[in-house]
């Protein structure tokens, strides 16, 4: 890999964990053979989205650059946005910037957004609910067949819920609003503090 990617690929390593569609980027870079069966297997092994991305993103960083070109060709098609940021040659501008910046280029990445507020509060969530109450809600018209396999392959509530949130956070703003729709009828307590309605929030 060349230093200039590998250097900017520690710098979205945040964004990507958080964002990437990991299944699908795997399943495409084993088609094009961009990924050893050895590596396929070692990350099919794992459940937890952003653990599983976090785990492709170390072996991206040891891949040669004709295979990280795949990654690059994968992402430009699942991800544009995420490709516009990562090959950007602006150096004039912060990377900050280009993520948070007026034309916020990144759609649902915004400083202030609903999914900000779900980062910060995201230990709690984890520690607070169990996915599977609020599924019911969701899986119908906001998650996938595999989403929600996902969440349910988890071994315990803290697991299903973080599988839960990685996924949400990749997800366009009205799922959100679902997300409190359902937290509200399971969780009251998490949805007031989600929405600010408690004023004590370290209980």
């Amino acid at each position: 890999m060349k230093p200039r990617d590998k250097e900017r690929l520690i710098r979205m390593r945040s964004i990507l964990s958080n964002d990437l569609q990991v299944n699908e980027v795997i399943n495409h870079m084993k088609e094009k053979r961009a990924l050893t069966d050895a590596e396929v297997g070692k990350l099919s092994s794992e459940h937890r989205r952003q653990t599983k991305t976090e785990m492709l993103l170390d072996i991206l960083e040891r891949k040669k650059t004709s295979e990280f070109e795949v990654f690059l060709e994968i992402l430009s098609s699942l991800h544009p946005n995420l490709f516009y940021l990562f090959t950007d040659d602006d150096d004039d501008t912060d990377f900050g910037d280009k993520v948070y910046g007026e034309d916020n280029q990144y759609k649902g990445f915004s400083k202030d957004d609903e999914w900000t507020i779900l980062r910060n509060t995201r230990q709690y969530i984890i520690e607070q609910i169990d996915a599977l109450q609020v599924l019911p809600m969701l899986q119908k018209k906001f998650l996938t067949e595999s989403e929600k396999e996902d969440i349910i392959a988890g071994q315990s509530a803290g697991e299903r819920t973080e599988a839960l949130l990685d996924i949400l956070v990749a997800k366009e703003p009205a799922v959100y609003d679902a997300f409190l729709d359902a937290l509200g009828e399971q969780y009251p307590h998490v949805y007031l503090r989600l929405t600010g309605g408690s004023d004590d929030l370290d209980d």
